[in-house]
């Protein structure tokens, strides 16, 4: 049986280091860079040696595409990609928290992106090309977007809401005191860092979602901890 890795640390790495953001500070973003480039690395090489595909979880613009090419050269990738080595999660359902809590409004929502390249794996592919280093000649991109549309998995219609839902019945049954999130307050009197938190652990219980419904696999710990620590949530989703 083909196994196929979910990751969602390729998408997070070029995120941090290829978009731009304001009140970055640049000299510890150049720091971090130099020690997390080798590591993102060595993950991808062990992940495409050791397992048959790598599914990259992705938010918007597909910075993975440009990053592989530079990575692998044209030929490599293109052979990654026709070998089903490569695929991608478009995330056009995310969970978010509110940074700002609003008193007596419970502290999660659901995104649905249908536009853009939030929403069109198409979009994603052509706002991703814009990332490259080197120069992609119409053509070639054009080609190259066609193979790549087929890498992209259909999203999973339904399961955020549900998600939502599991996530706010197993607070109030305290199974998050272990994560330092006891039941202690009502969910619309959270405050910015409780917000963050069931925010956090909203989306792994989203990804080990995911990893089920596509019979996927993942090498992150930090899912199996939430496993072990309520089964019957991820059984109700």
């Amino acid at each position: 049986m083909k196994t196929v890795i979910y990751d969602t640390k390729v998408d997070k790495y070029l995120r941090k280091y290829y978009i731009k953001r304001k009140n970055n500070d640049e000299k510890l973003l150049a720091q971090q860079f130099i020690i997390e480039t080798p590591e993102i690395i060595r993950y991808i090489c062990n992940v495409l040696l050791y397992y048959d595909c790598i599914c990259m979880q992705i938010s918007a613009e597909n910075i993975a595409i440009p990053f592989f090419i530079n990575l692998f050269g044209k030929n490599g990738f293109e052979d990654l990609v026709e070998q089903c080595a490569i695929r991608f999660f478009l995330m056009t359902n995310p969970i978010m928290h509110m940074v700002t809590p609003v008193k007596g409004v419970c502290p999660l929502s659901i995104g649905t992106f249908k536009e853009g390249p939030y929403g069109i794996p198409e979009e994603s592919i052509k706002h991703g090309f814009h990332f490259s280093s080197i120069p992609l000649e119409r053509k070639y991109r054009r080609l190259l977007t066609k193979k790549l549309l087929k890498c992209y998995e259909k999203p999973i219609e339904e399961i955020d809401k549900r998600i939502v839902e599991s996530v706010y019945d197993a607070y109030k049954l305290n199974y998050f005191k272990n994560l330092s999130l006891p039941y202690e307050k009502e969910l619309t009197d959270f405050t910015a860092n409780e917000s963050e938190k069931i925010g956090d652990i909203a989306n792994y219980y989203h990804n080990l979602t995911i990893v089920t419904k596509l019979k996927y696999s993942t090498l992150d710990s930090c899912l199996f901890k939430y496993i072990i620590i309520n089964i019957s949530v991820i059984r109700s989703l």
